[in-house]
């Protein structure tokens, strides 16, 4: 009679085990992102100043920068519709080979049609990279972005 309670228990406890891994497995897999939208920044910056700082001390700013949300200003330098579902916002000077590459959220890419380049727009995205190249230009990457406003109509380049 232990024995069979033994078993009983052995199997109660792995039906209890995979049901919970069903459960947990089921609320990742469905699990959604925070909408970048409705956060509030950590850090406030134009794009000018965000490219300085990475390229006077790339450490330290990953360091300071890396998974935050950040919140920049600037001019539209380029918008890149990689297809009808990816477009990323480079912003910058235009005279400048460095730039600010935003690739915009799935759920936010309707605010896009609206921008130009030469507007002078504000976007908020989560930092997550930056490319240093003296030959193209570097490059600090944001994922997930939301444009926040439209500053400023700029005329067309």
């Amino acid at each position: 009679m232990k024995k069979r309670k033994k078993i009983l228990f052995g199997i109660s406890m792995l039906l209890l085990l995979g049901i919970a891994a069903s459960a947990y497995i089921y609320k990742e897999y469905n699990r959604r992102h925070t909408d970048t939208g409705k956060l509030n920044p950590d850090y406030l910056l134009t794009t000018t100043a965000l490219l300085d700082q990475f390229a006077h001390d790339s450490a330290m700013s990953s360091q300071k920068y890396m998974d935050k949300l950040i919140q920049v200003s600037g001019v539209v330098k380029q918008i890149d519709r990689i297809d009808d579902q990816n477009v990323v916002v480079v912003m910058g000077n235009p005279d400048d080979r460095s730039a600010v590459r935003c690739s915009l959220d799935s759920s936010h890419q309707s605010e896009a049609m609206t921008l130009q380049t030469g507007q002078m727009v504000s976007v908020k995205g989560i930092c997550s990279g930056y490319n240093q190249d003296e030959l193209l230009g570097s490059d600090v990457i944001l994922i997930r972005c939301v444009p926040v406003a439209q500053v400023l109509t700029g005329s067309k380049n």
